[in-house]
């Protein structure tokens, strides 16, 4: 068994970058004593992940227990970042960060440093973009804009400009108009 790690990641994040991305961010295990790496544990139900399964000198890096998805082992002690993209949009994803010890050959050293808080974080992935449908009733000054709704939305907001790139915009707009599928846009010039 190697040495076990002296402490736990001094800092640890979740922010989301997308629909189907979250970065992580968190020490550098050299910043931690007898550690070799990191092993980080994901959830998607709302709780965070335990150390549950994850066992001192097993054969595998870790084995966590169901629900709980083992994302990466990290096995450079100056790596201070990682991009989980394995999710799904609109979905809360927690995590927690444990440092290891490891001799670098035997799988019968892992040493897991799981004693006091064992860090977490969580970040939430956007909600995929609604579909945009056809435009109607279409008039001189105004139009009704119709889209199709996504699931866990809370609110949309409508762009409206005079050119297909949108580097500039129709006065009062980007304009949040709430939860809604369809929005009247007028006063058009």
């Amino acid at each position: 068994l190697s040495l076990e790690p002296t402490g736990h990641a001094a800092s640890f994040t979740a922010v989301q970058a997308g629909t189907t991305n979250i970065n992580l961010t968190f020490s550098a295990a050299s910043t931690i004593t007898n550690a070799a790496g990191y092993i980080i544990l994901r959830r998607s139900d709302g709780n965070n992940p335990t150390n549950a399964g994850v066992t001192d000198a097993a054969t595998t890096a870790a084995a966590p227990t169901a629900g709980t998805t083992l994302v990466t082992t990290i096995t450079s002690t100056s790596t201070t970042s990682f991009n989980d993209g394995g999710v799904i949009s609109s979905q809360q994803y927690n995590y927690i960060i444990i440092p290891y010890g490891y001799n670098g050959t035997n799988a019968l050293s892992y040493n897991y440093f799981t004693a006091g808080t064992i860090p977490s974080a969580n970040a939430t992935t956007l909600p995929d973009a609604p579909t945009a449908l056809d435009a109607d009733p279409i008039n001189p000054n105004s139009f009704t804009a119709h889209w199709q709704t996504v699931d866990r939305a809370v609110s949309y907001v409508i762009d409206v400009s005079l050119v297909n790139t949108f580097v500039s915009h129709v006065d009062g707009y980007p304009q949040n108009v709430g939860n809604v599928s369809e929005f009247l846009v007028s006063l058009l010039q």
